[in-house]
């Protein structure tokens, strides 16, 4: 009785202990590329991104140089699958913070010259475990742009991505 006690209660002094160690940054965030830099002149849609071993993730969209006014712009677009496969649909107001989407899912649209790079931030707390970024051309523009994903509140953790 004493050695089954004994074990359930270094069971417990270890979980206990490996619960309070708080793991470095990287070891609870995974890194994606969603869309890679380069310049864009025309409609792009990113590879699906598995996100399903997280809670919650952000979209980083990072933008440079280019050419875009009111009548030649670039929108981002987010849309979300329950397979890496299947087909996307737009992401909704309850699917993210930071942003409120349009029919088309545009969570960033650039439109004016930018003094600087600029970076911008959406949240993404859907359902559904895969993500593609879409870049939307209208009229006669370029951008020099890409878009991370980043995925926290992992299910299992350590992360290696």
């Amino acid at each position: 009785m004493n050695s089954i006690r004994n074990i359930i209660l270094s069971v417990l002094f270890a979980a206990a202990v490996m619960a309070s160690a708080a793991p470095d940054i990287s070891s609870v965030m995974g890194v994606k590329v969603g869309l890679g830099t380069a310049e864009y002149n025309a409609d792009t849609t990113g590879s699906a991104v598995d996100v399903s071993n997280y809670g919650s993730a952000i979209v980083v969209i990072q933008t440079a140089s280019g050419s875009f006014d009111g009548s030649n712009y670039f929108k981002f677009q987010l849309l979300e699958c329950a397979s890496s496969t299947g087909t996307f649909t737009e992401v909704t107001a309850d699917d993210v913070v930071g942003a409120t989407p349009d029919a088309s899912g545009t969570i960033h649209t650039i439109n004016a010259a930018q003094a600087a790079p600029a970076i911008k931030k959406i949240g993404y707390v859907g359902e559904m475990p895969y993500l593609k970024v879409r870049l939307d051309e209208t009229g006669t523009a370029t951008i020099t742009a890409s878009v991370a994903i980043i995925g926290g509140r992992p299910r299992i953790a350590p992360v290696s991505e």
